[in-house]
């Protein structure tokens, strides 16, 4: 069955700083031809999950008060497991047996079982996979990444893809796409408040229940146990990746129901004081707070989120509530369609107070609609993020198609990529906009 990108690999390739070492390796995603695995290599692979998901059974499993695994479990566990032999110590207490935690953490991120009333507990997903290695596979591949939130999840995508990367050299395949993952969400504009980057052991615990699961299929060096083949962990990172696409051929059951319209409003986002001009065209739903219009803003921008903003309409300014900043509103209390209700209204949205990126914000219609959120339209790159406003950037575009500047090297080095002013991908803004749980805010 042909497959296609797991969403939260295509947001990660839809951000224009995604270092070119990192997309490179992306591109060794093989979509086209299907993925399979037999059931030796299946049980091999899952065999720590099937031992879990076993022991627990029909019947459950009872904790201790703590909520941690019993020690007749723990001890259970490092010895079948053949884990015993890589941990130092008697290995029958959780809190002071790493492994055995990350199981059954692992199992619970996965969907496998649940800790309900003092017990662990098959999920219907458990019982359905429960003794079949290459169906537990599967659902354990299309789990990954399990992380919720967006730097976290942006994290566990470029250690899959660095993994990906590092398991296909080991087959002969280029070094060419080598990369460091922190080093890859720092330049995607993940960093520290004070503009520092993310550390390796800071990276390592942003992604740390996709890790886990990793490390309990022996797809990282994380694992108490021997990694896997170097072609089993392409196989299952493709997996991981990668959906498959429904066959449209076969029986998908009752018809879902069409989308119903929506009252939607339909914006002109401008970024002011750039040339070329910068702008969106964003159709979102009226009853979305100004929080939800904010993300939608960065969704469809292409700006990172990384900062504070505030949406000024008359003598009121809405963002998030700040002691320096008396007249701060909280942006979630106020729903679109009662601060803009009108064709023609307009506000004033900025990003980042240092770097001060101050949009206009226009609303060009109020209608009904089922495809929303959208991106309908828009020209040219939003400005790289921490540039210096709308000064550093025309000294960043003077510097990058000069060099012979003196700042030509340095900045260059600073982005990490060649920036082109004028890139816009509808597709991808689309793409980024629809990912964006705007009715939430």
């Amino acid at each position: 069955m042909e497959r296609v990108l797991a969403p939260a690999v295509f947001d990660v390739l839809a951000n224009p700083r995604l270092p070119a070492p990192a997309r490179a390796t992306a591109d060794l995603i093989d979509t086209a031809s299907p993925v399979e695995v037999d059931q030796p290599t299946a049980a091999r692979v899952m065999g720590p999950l099937l031992w879990i998901t076993g022991r627990v059974g029909i019947d459950g499993l009872p904790l201790t008060k703590a909520g941690l695994l019993r020690p007749v479990d723990v001890s259970a566990l490092m010895s079948e497991l053949g884990w015993d032999r890589w941990w130092i110590g008697k290995g029958n207490r959780e809190n002071q047996t790493p492994p055995a935690g990350m199981l059954r953490r692992a199992a619970i991120s996965t969907k496998l079982i649940r800790k309900h009333k003092g017990m662990l507990q098959l999920t219907p997903a458990g019982r359905k996979v429960l003794a079949d290695p290459v169906a537990m596979w599967f659902h354990v591949a299309e789990q990954l990444p399990v992380e919720r939130d967006d730097g976290s999840r942006i994290a566990a995508v470029l250690a899959m893809l660095h993994r990906l990367g590092n398991a296909t050299i080991t087959q002969g395949g280029s070094a060419a796409a080598r990369f460091r993952p922190a080093d890859a969400l720092a330049a995607m504009g993940w960093v520290h408040s004070d503009g520092t980057p993310i550390g390796e052991h800071e990276f390592d615990w942003a992604w740390d229940k996709s890790r886990d699961i990793l490390a309990a299929t022996g797809m990282s060096a994380y694992g108490p146990g021997d990694m896997t083949d170097p072609h089993d962990r392409v196989i299952f990172l493709r997996a991981a990746l990668t959906r498959p696409v429904p066959d449209n051929t076969a029986s998908l059951g009752p018809a879902r129901p069409r989308p119903r319209p929506r009252r939607c409003h339909t914006i002109t986002v401008r970024l002011n004081d750039i040339t070329p001009t910068v702008w969106r065209q964003i159709r979102v739903d009226s009853t979305i707070s100004l929080l939800g219009l904010h993300h939608a803003i960065q969704a469809a921008m292409g700006w990172t989120c990384s900062h504070l903003f505030a949406i000024e309409i008359g003598d009121y300014r809405y963002g998030y509530p700040d002691p320096d900043f008396d007249l701060t509103i909280d942006a979630s209390t106020l729903k679109l369609d009662v601060a803009m209700p009108n064709v023609g209204d307009r506000a004033r949205y900025e990003y980042d107070f240092g770097d001060g990126w101050e949009h206009t914000l226009t609303v060009d219609a109020i209608e009904v609609a089922t495809d929303s959120p959208a991106v309908l339209g828009g020209a040219n790159a939003c400005p790289p993020e921490d540039c210096g406003g709308w000064p550093g950037y025309e000294d960043l575009l003077t510097a990058q198609s000069d060099p012979t500047h003196e700042r030509h090297d340095e900045l260059r080095q600073w982005l990490g990529y060649t920036f082109d002013p004028t890139e816009f991908n509808k597709a991808a803004a689309d793409a980024a906009i629809k990912n964006e749980k705007l009715t939430r805010r």
